[in-house]
């Protein structure tokens, strides 16, 4: 089946259609060090703020004891780290990644471009990746993600609405058609709600394991941040034969994943190990919110993890092994949502009854191939329990379903985790596919 696909003179993007061969076309690695030149859509490169404050570190990520601030407020960077530091960072690019070529034309040699957007609605057409990759003295630290990447983060794109397309007012980032710029925390515990730019948190276990093994002496490490956009083909092909065909914005092309990019930025630290010093895994799993009373929140943790081990909310976990479950936010009222029929996000339909108190719950769920998993995981969701008083937590009502928050290495899950939940690891020629 052929793609869909565009060919572009200078910064006009012209539709070929569905049928175009595969063959007509190659992928390239996406890049700022390639011949083919940038498309030229607007992005943060366009604005004062990148001009006046992002400007200097172009290409680069730069490193802190603290988070950086997007407009660098009070930003103090530092090249200097040891065991005990927090190692916060800043990554930012040239161009929003929507401008880079991921294809020649193989008869007019044009550059050829992916949708102007990434929608995410009723279907997915594509799905952005980003990966870390990390290298101490020069040795790559293998990692368990493509590649051998040590961190990584998918993001579906900014929520829309699908008659207009456009993008919701509330959401603060877009990191295919405009933003370039995202804090990382490297080597930091992940924010109790990382609903912002932070999106490597959950991975810092690995990179602080890297770190314990390193011997007495002065060590470079260096990180680079690269990424790929993934196509749903059968997606693609299947909304391609209804009336709205690809005039969707965010078109059909490419219909196969890209080639990982070369990195988009980069940056090097010294981390110093000095005798004597103690190394420290920082953990990577979710954060109580503190704005929560320690006790309320272990009261709704505990009742929580009873309602999923009983399977009492009328969805269906049963491939999910509950590991632990996270209050994240603080309590607050809503008018509690139903999913349809036809058991999609964009198309839940408000119920027709009293508001109730909801919580906002991070749990964390084994993926385990002795439940039908093709591959042993851990992953982040976010689940928001229902209340008629919460003050009395056995008027619990239903559960709301917010989303995936990401996914982190299960020998980042502390050994006390495994034994509380009562759950082992499946054998290990079962862990990878």
């Amino acid at each position: 089946m052929g793609a869909a696909c565009s060919t572009v003179v200078g910064a006009v993007h012209q539709p070929t259609g569905l049928r175009m061969k595969a063959q007509a076309y190659e992928m390239v690695k996406p890049g700022f060090d390639q011949s083919l030149p940038l498309r030229d859509l607007f992005d943060e490169s366009k604005t004062p703020q990148f001009e006046f404050i992002r400007k200097p570190y172009v290409g680069k990520i730069m490193f802190s004891s603290s988070p950086i601030d997007p407009l660098w407020n009070n930003a103090k960077t530092q090249t200097v780290f040891h065991h005990g530091d927090e190692i916060h960072a800043r990554a930012t690019w040239a161009r929003a990644l929507r401008n880079l070529p991921l294809a020649r034309h193989r008869t007019t040699g044009a550059p050829m471009y992916g949708p102007e957007k990434l929608v995410r609605g009723r279907d997915d057409f594509h799905c952005l990746h980003f990966y870390l990759f990390m290298y101490v003295d020069g040795v790559k630290i293998q990692g368990s993600f493509k590649d051998g990447a040590l961190c990584h983060q998918e993001l579906l794109g900014p929520n829309t609405n699908w008659e207009d397309h456009k993008i919701d007012a509330s959401t603060t980032s877009d990191w295919w058609a405009f933003n370039q710029t995202m804090k990382l925390a490297v080597c930091a515990p992940p924010d109790s709600d990382s609903t912002g730019d932070d999106w490597f948190g959950k991975h810092v276990g690995a990179v602080s394991r890297a770190l314990a093994k390193l011997p007495p002496g002065d060590h470079t490490f260096k990180v680079d941040m690269c990424f790929e956009m993934e196509a749903y083909r059968e997606t693609i092909l299947d909304m391609a034969t209804r009336s709205w065909g690809l005039q969707h914005p965010s078109n059909g092309w490419p219909l196969d994943n890209t080639l990982m990019s070369s990195p988009i930025a980069s940056g090097e630290f010294n981390f110093q190990v000095r005798a004597g010093d103690q190394a420290v895994v920082v953990s990577a799993l979710p954060v109580r919110c503190p704005d929560v009373s320690e006790d309320d929140a272990i009261a709704v943790e505990k009742f929580c993890m009873k309602i999923l081990k009983e399977n009492r909310h009328g969805h269906d976990f049963s491939k999910e092994t509950t590991l632990s479950a996270t209050v994240i936010r603080e309590w607050s009222q809503s008018e509690p949502c139903q999913r349809s029929g036809e058991g999609n996000l964009a198309y839940e339909k408000r119920r027709e009854r009293e508001r109730c108190d909801s919580i906002d719950v991070r749990v964390v769920w084994y993926r385990n191939p002795l439940n039908g998993w093709e591959e042993e995981s851990v992953v982040l969701f976010d689940l928001c329990f229902n209340f008629k008083d919460r003050d009395n937590l056995q008027t619990f009502d239903h559960i709301s379903i917010g989303g995936l928050r990401g996914d982190i290495s299960a020998d980042d899950v502390p050994e006390e985790v495994w034994a509380a939940a009562g759950v082992s690891r499946c054998p290990e020629a079962l862990r990878k596919k």
